[in-house]
């Protein structure tokens, strides 16, 4: 059988430069770029379309496969995140990278056995990856088991090892956290990323979901308020300060009532 193949170092350009250094001499690091800032503001849809270009320029970059998985995961999108799993393990084969992104997306699609048992393969071959550990904390968190809080935190912290920038793992853990209903954790995570990028307003509207969901209005505007500070025109943050008016919470109640209309009445 056919050796397990390993992904690029992602910190590592030809003749073992920085990322940094050769940005600018290959298209697919310059997409890679983009795709990184555009995830980390939480635009995730337009995140996973980078990710693809990039793969497209280079198809064995390894890690541009599985951060459109995860950005299109994100983004709500888990039939395209399911297909580019599906399309990476069917050109490649023996990736563990590959293995922990498709251990995602069933983790997402509700098959958790399937899940934990791709994410031991990507574990077994590739146990000191940030991405590796990141989705094995989500699978963890998606079987819903009782005391997994250990668990989940060994994942972050051996994730956050591969990580020097001390706040993307933390701001990674705090959206697997949301998904799998975890806002209090979440909200610690996000506020130690909150002090490393404190002029990203994403950070600050993550926040104030967080605050929303443990039933805290006050707080919540208060980050709300403050992604804005950061970037005015910032529509994430814009429209949940709308929808926390009385006339935003009538708008919702309508456009539910209308759904339901429509549906009954097709």
């Amino acid at each position: 059988m056919a050796d397990w193949l390993e992904p690029a170092d992602a910190t590592q350009g030809p003749r073992g430069e920085s990322r940094e250094d050769v940005r600018g001499r290959r298209p697919a690091d310059e997409l890679m770029l983009s795709g990184e800032r555009l995830y980390y503001e939480g635009e995730f849809a337009d995140a996973a379309r980078e990710f693809r270009s990039a793969r497209k320029h280079e198809p064995a970059l390894f890690e541009a496969w599985a951060a459109e998985v995860d950005a299109r995961l994100r983004a709500g999108d888990v039939p395209r995140a399911e297909e580019t799993a599906n399309e990476a393990l069917a050109a490649y084969g023996k990736v563990p990278v590959f293995y922990a992104a498709k251990a995602l997306v069933l983790a997402h699609q509700g098959y958790i056995e399937a899940a934990y048992e791709h994410s031991d393969i990507a574990v077994r071959h590739h146990g000191s990856g940030l991405f590796t550990w990141l989705a094995r904390a989500e699978v963890v968190l998606a079987s819903g088991a009782r005391g997994t809080r250990e668990s989940v935190d060994t994942c972050f912290e051996k994730a956050a090892q591969a990580d020097p920038s001390h706040w993307r793992t933390s701001l990674r853990a705090a959206l697997a956290l949301i998904q799998w209903g975890q806002p209090q954790l979440a909200l610690e995570r996000l506020t130690h990323a909150a002090r490393f990028v404190p002029e990203n307003p994403f950070v600050w509207k993550a926040m104030g979901d967080c605050q929303r969901a443990l039933g805290r209005p006050s707080n919540a505007r208060g980050c709300y308020r403050a992604a804005l500070a950061r970037r005015p025109e910032y529509a994430p943050a814009r429209d949940a300060l709308r929808d926390m008016t009385a006339w935003g919470r009538f708008r919702k109640w309508a456009a539910r009532l209308l759904r339901k209309s429509v549906i009954r009445n097709p």
